[in-house]
């Protein structure tokens, strides 16, 4: 199968598409896709945003920069030019696109270890890449925002334009809960949902047991995270 054919069949037959990668476990395909869609939508972002604009809105949302003076944040403000944004921001989104990766598939090795699920890394890595395909149907509406905005004050939400926040919330950058909202999308469902059909089928247990094997760390890291966030004051 090749990989078109098997992001397709990730939608239409899951199960065909978990053993195709059970019998050759591949990444490559999914996770430069992702890096691909992550760079282009920064650096076009970036590329166009009203700098002063930016920074401005940037040092405002900040704790650290609201104490303070004029001249600390006019010096802050020239740090800020717009290949280091656009360099800093690219390097920080692709590093944390692969390590979330490979934070998944090492906690996926390990729980497969514990309860028998006897898979390769290899194997957990490309279920972790595959299953955050939907995920990357955000760069449509990102795309759209960027072409049609007809101001370069465009707030950085536009890349996370499926978020709960961006949909429903509308906190500002200074308020608790943005990052946490602003990196909840409503796509991600879909994804948890192949992480659990991929372990039921590499398991062949069931449903609760692949719900809290692909999902354990999910509930755990949000459920902390918005236990600190959103309770801030």
């Amino acid at each position: 199968m090749r990989d078109i054919e098997l992001a397709l069949s990730l939608i239409s037959q899951p199960s065909n598409a978990f053993a195709e990668l059970d019998e050759r476990p591949r990444f490559w395909f999914p996770l430069l896709l992702g890096l691909l869609c992550t760079l282009g939508a920064i650096l076009w972002y970036y590329s166009v945003v009203d700098l002063d604009w930016f920074i401005d809105r940037s040092l405002n949302a900040s704790a650290r920069s609201a104490q303070m003076t004029e001249a600390q944040r006019a010096q802050a403000a020239r740090m800020l030019s717009r290949n280091v944004l656009l360099l800093s921001s690219a390097g920080g989104g692709i590093f944390v696109l692969v390590l979330l990766r490979l934070l998944e598939s090492a906690y996926l090795t390990l729980a497969g270890k514990i309860t028998n699920v006897q898979r390769t890394f290899k194997h957990w890595f490309s279920l972790a890449c595959w299953t955050s395909l939907p995920a990357l149907l955000t760069v449509i509406p990102t795309v759209l925002l960027l072409a049609l905005s007809d101001t370069q004050q465009i707030d950085p939400g536009v890349l996370q334009p499926l978020s709960l926040n961006e949909l429903f919330v509308h906190r500002t950058m200074s308020q608790p809960g943005y990052t946490l909202l602003n990196s909840l999308s409503i796509l991600q469902p879909m994804c948890w949902l192949l992480s659990v059909i991929g372990v039921r089928a590499w398991s062949q247990r069931s449903w609760v047991f692949s719900v809290v094997f692909a999902l354990l760390p999910v509930i755990l890291c949000y459920g902390g995270w918005a236990a600190f966030a959103l309770t801030r004051t």
